[in-house]
């Protein structure tokens, strides 16, 4: 949560879609050590939890910056649509971006 309002925050002073991108990279870099950490069996629970929170922190700045681009990738009479077509794919993919 604290993630998602510092993101929210970046996102309003940054380009947001560098904001974005970079964020999604680290949450697929993240994901890349864990795989690694697991081909390994290295059973370190320190690391899986420091690599988790760094996760949902990238992640909560990711979907920060998700919302905040939509008004500025299409025309002002479909920013509704985009809004609603956004929340709809958050919802079925189970977890709330706003």
């Amino acid at each position: 949560m604290i993630f998602g309002l510092y993101g929210g925050a970046i996102a309003d002073a940054v380009d947001r879609r560098r904001l974005y991108l970079w964020s999604s990279i680290g949450t697929w870099v993240v994901t890349l050590a864990l795989l690694l950490q697991t081909l390994a069996n290295a059973r370190s629970v320190p690391l899986i939890l420091g690599s988790g929170g760094r996760q949902s922190g990238l992640f909560a700045m990711a979907s920060s910056a998700r919302g905040a681009i939509i008004p500025r990738i299409v025309s002002s009479d479909l920013v509704p649509a985009a809004n609603t077509l956004n929340f709809t794919v958050a919802i079925s993919a189970g977890y709330w971006v706003h």
